[in-house]
């Protein structure tokens, strides 16, 4: 049981690793796009998406490791939670580095998830602020009036010449 902790433990903390990468390249994606530098953005986002692969491989290899556990337990990997886990006769060490870096796995998605949907709603407000401008720019160009004259554009008023 030992060893099988101490397993899953170093799946956890890899796990970790890849996941508070993927929160520090998400608050850099969230800055390029607030600093409207979206296309310095590829490189960031295909990084995200490799440690994505590379935390979906550490989620196998928990799940594999979690249902030897729960063998040795006579029990479902599905009934076992974290707490019944650092409940398991394995060394005191290992059972508070278990607790340490499930709290710190927890904190992290949040931040993720959060940040995912300040990204969301940013990506959201950039498309719709491009489609006004686009459409307001294709407006005016396609307005017949002489140089100099005005136009109102949706109640806003654009000289020509801008």
């Amino acid at each position: 049981m030992q060893d099988t902790a101490k397993r899953l433990l170093d799946v956890l903390k890899e796990t970790l690793a890849h996941q508070e990468r993927i929160r520090d390249l998400m608050i850099r994606h969230k800055r390029l796009l607030i600093d409207a530098k979206d296309l310095d953005a590829q490189a960031v986002i295909e990084e995200i998406d490799e440690r994505s692969k590379a935390v979906v491989a550490c989620e196998r290899d928990r799940q594999t490791i979690m249902a030897e556990i729960a063998k040795e337990l006579g029990t479902t990997a599905i009934e076992l939670t974290a707490d019944d886990l650092c409940d398991l006769p394995i060394s005191l060490s290992i059972r508070e580095e278990l607790i340490s870096t499930t709290n710190r796995l927890r904190e992290v998605l949040k931040e993720i998830v959060r940040l995912r949907d300040e990204i969301q709603v940013l990506a959201k407000h950039a498309l719709a602020y491009s489609e006004l401008l686009f459409n307001t720019l294709r407006d005016a160009v396609t307005q017949s009036n002489t140089y100099g004259k005005g136009v109102s554009v949706n109640g806003s008023f654009f000289s020509v010449r801008t």
